[in-house]
């Protein structure tokens, strides 16, 4: 008999061997096991992860929630919490962030809204001026013109009492205040002022200047030009370059929380 012949008649005796498949499908049973447990990993991580980001945030952009919170708990947001893995311990606050916490709670800002709004009372009517508030500060803004000249950084002398007058209000609260100018983005070159930098800076130490000649604490004041950088408007329009060119004064009841504010203004130049 050929060798042919023997192969053939060897591979009709021989049983189909039906269990073959078994090896195929705990191949895939072991890879979906490992699947599920390298996805498991990640849900843990990624729910840790995003406990401490929503604590940091709630603790740094609602301090005055706390209050009503009562006793400061881990926030739950439903009434029956999903269990992703454990529970995670509560995130530790910073003694900067306690101090805020506990100056939010004392509405140390209401008395100095009131009274920096009766002092600008005559400003805020002509309009250019407006006031915004939190329990951590105060910002008043100016626009440039109600300030300024084109182009100058010296005060309106008619505008020069009224800035007296709020100087008198600020030097009788501690806190912190910071200048900061602005400009639009049209570019500035002469003698005096190289570009809109040195010109927003020179504006905010005017008011500085006369801050402190009104007997306001030196150590308590700050000037800072942002220049053209820093636009709350589009700078393609005449009503939004007036908008850009601006003096802010931000009294802080701490200063720790000038970071907050300037958060926020990030936050709201995104938006």
């Amino acid at each position: 008999m050929s060798r042919r012949s023997e192969q053939r008649k060897r591979s009709r005796d021989e049983p189909d061997n039906h269990d073959r498949w078994m090896v195929s499908y705990a191949d895939f049973i072991t890879l979906l096991f490992a699947f599920f447990v390298v996805m498991y990993a990640i849900s843990i991580s990624q729910e840790g992860s995003f406990r401490v980001l929503s604590d940091s945030l709630e603790e740094a952009f609602k301090p005055a929630d706390l209050e009503l919170m009562g006793e400061f708990d881990s926030p739950s947001t439903s009434e029956f919490p999903i269990d992703m893995g454990g529970t995670q311990p509560p995130v530790p606050l910073s003694p900067s962030m306690e101090r805020l916490q506990a100056l939010a709670s004392q509405d140390l800002m209401e008395p100095v809204v009131k009274e920096v709004e009766q002092a600008l009372q005559a400003l805020i009517e002509q309009g250019g001026v407006n006031i915004t508030s939190d329990d951590l500060w105060l910002q008043i803004d100016f626009e440039s013109e109600v300030l300024f000249d084109s182009g100058y950084a010296a005060l309106h002398q008619q505008v020069q009492p009224t800035m007296r007058s709020l100087a008198n209000v600020l030097q009788q609260f501690p806190h912190a205040v910071q200048v900061e100018g602005y400009t639009d983005n049209v570019p500035i070159q002469n003698e005096t002022f190289p570009s809109n930098w040195e010109l927003s800076a020179a504006r905010a130490a005017s008011v500085v200047h006369l801050f402190t000649q009104s007997g306001v604490d030196p150590q308590r004041l700050s000037a800072v030009g942002y220049g053209e950088f820093r636009p709350i408007a589009e700078n393609n329009t005449v009503i939004g370059r007036s908008k850009n060119r601006r003096v802010t004064i931000v009294v802080l009841a701490d200063k720790s929380a000038g970071r907050l504010v300037d958060l926020q203004q990030r936050l709201e130049e995104v938006e």
